[in-house]
């Protein structure tokens, strides 16, 4: 498998912080590892180690290197073609994904309206607004957004004018410069919910004086219970006030509240407090 990089700028000059050149490819390197990593469980094949980067090649004034990936029990299978061409598939899926999702949330506030199916990789429709993309390629942007924003802010230090990763037996590229440079910061914006929810949870610490507090409650999409901060959502709701007190001498409660989360470019919510509305603690028969 080789992946072919290339790259100018004031960091790869004689004489130059050799930091800025490692801290370069440190960051392709970790987007090479997720997207092989997720082509090696979509090809169901299982090499004894996790495939690695060698230089092959690199060139005064410029970064020009071609990278070889080598991996024990795969690069000698029916399979390691395969699992190339699908990595970089993911890798320059998730870098158009990255670039559409935080243009979507820069230009309406909100992120694209999502649709994950296995037929594409990525496909933008015709409002612009919404796109389908690949699960294992949405996956990889999740975690590979941080390293794409990571090489876009040493062009906009201006020691890398361009960056550029390709395959020569596999279409797209990876390409970010001047052009593109604030297109991989993923933001987020923090929303409440319009309807509240009642669900099971325990609350165990209380502020009288601030009426607010902790509480854990199960969350199913990641299969654990979290603890969350929450507050009285009538500052004059003396009832729910009491029964707060109240929950906090028994080990479940039916809580209905309002969720505040932040939602940002890629789509991911993260629930940041809940308001309560009320509490029926829940003794034991």
């Amino acid at each position: 498998m080789e992946f072919e990089v290339y790259a100018e700028g004031r960091a790869f000059q004689r004489n130059s912080d050799l930091k800025i050149t490692l801290d370069l490819l440190k960051n392709y390197q970790l987007i090479f590892d997720e997207g092989v990593g997720l082509a090696i469980i979509s090809q169901d094949v299982s090499p004894t180690e996790r495939p690695k980067l060698y230089m092959q090649t690199l060139e005064n004034g410029s970064l020009e290197a071609v990278f070889i990936a080598v991996a024990a029990g795969l690069n000698s299978t029916p399979f390691s073609g395969g699992v190339a061409n699908l990595a970089w598939d993911y890798i320059v899926g998730a870098y158009n994904f990255v670039r559409f999702a935080v243009s979507t949330f820069d230009r309406t506030n909100s992120p694209p309206g999502i649709n994950f199916s296995a037929d594409v990789n990525v496909e933008i429709h015709g409002d612009n607004n919404s796109v389908s993309v690949h699960p294992d390629i949405y996956a990889l942007a999740q975690k590979a957004h941080k390293h794409f924003d990571e090489i876009a802010t040493q062009v906009q230090k201006r020691t890398l004018d361009n960056f550029t990763a390709s395959n020569s037996s596999r279409e797209g590229t990876v390409q970010l410069d001047r052009t593109n440079e604030g297109d991989f910061k993923v933001k987020g914006v923090t929303r409440r919910d319009p309807d509240s929810n009642t669900f099971e949870a325990g609350l165990y610490s209380f502020n009288r004086k601030k009426r607010s507090g902790w509480l854990e409650v199960y969350i199913e999409e990641e299969e654990r219970a979290r603890a969350f901060r929450f507050t009285i959502d009538d500052e004059e709701d003396e009832e729910t006030f009491d029964s707060c007190v109240e929950s906090l001498k028994v080990g479940k409660s039916k809580v209905t509240a309002y969720k505040e989360y932040e939602v940002n470019s890629l789509g991911e919510k993260n629930i940041k407090k809940f308001f309560l509305q009320s509490v029926a603690p829940e003794y034991d028969s």
